[in-house]
């Protein structure tokens, strides 16, 4: 494995921020990999992050009945009907309802409900207890799709399956992925590397805003 750093899922994980570069080699035919873990010029964007459905959330009552109430409410209050308008009342009280309902991992419940499952089949059995573990077995199990559903939304590889339940791959390769977008230098015109993160974001905006003012982009 030459010219390439290699690790563990356990280390990646542990060091989302480890950027490699291969350093320029004039006697060689291999270049020195430079590998960091800290980038201290990168800072978070403060930018708003974009509202997005979670495929998770299909299904789920409590945030159909939100939609409905949502939407409705728009031509009840007198507020304008534009399908704009509803979207973004909509997705305001989505996110605050994401909020709210975001930090119930889903890995928790279902521990907590199969802890319940296993006492009651340690206990008597008899009607009652026949009706209650059915129904932690169904809730169970939508649980199970909803977070399948939710790392799926999260990678594009498309030989995976909706079936796996291999949830700690699916978080490597959303780790990957998000590792893979983001943008740590970039040359400018002047040939000059570009680390600072706000001068990165200053050379991309200035490049679309001159594409899109060109009669001819390129």
């Amino acid at each position: 494995m030459l010219d390439r750093a290699c690790a563990s899922n356990t280390w990646i994980n542990s060091c989302p921020e480890i950027v490699v570069s291969h350093l320029s080699t004039v006697y060689s035919d291999h270049c020195p990999i430079l590998l960091e873990t800290n980038l201290p010029n990168q800072i978070t964007s403060s930018g708003r992050p974009p509202f997005r459905f979670e495929a998770a959330w299909a299904g789920m009552e409590e945030c159909d009945k939100l939609i409905k109430r949502r939407w409705a409410s728009q031509c009840l209050n007198g507020s304008s009907n534009s399908l704009l308008d509803r979207l973004r009342t909509c997705n305001e009280e989505m996110n605050l309802w994401n909020k709210r309902v975001k930090g119930k991992s889903f890995q928790k419940q279902i521990e907590k409900l199969e802890d319940r499952v296993k006492k009651l089949r340690s206990e008597t059995i008899d009607m009652q207890s026949r009706t209650e573990e059915a129904w932690l077995l169904a809730t169970i199990g939508e649980l199970v799709l909803r977070e399948e559903r939710y790392w799926k939304q999260r990678r594009k590889k498309h030989w995976l399956k909706l079936g796996d339940r291999n949830t700690s791959f699916f978080h490597a390769t959303t780790t990957e992925r998000r590792r893979s977008n983001r943008i740590s230098k970039l040359t400018s015109p002047n040939q000059e590397i570009i680390t600072d993160n706000a001068e990165i974001k200053r050379l991309i905006s200035q490049h679309f805003h001159e594409v899109y003012q060109s009669s001819h982009p390129s």
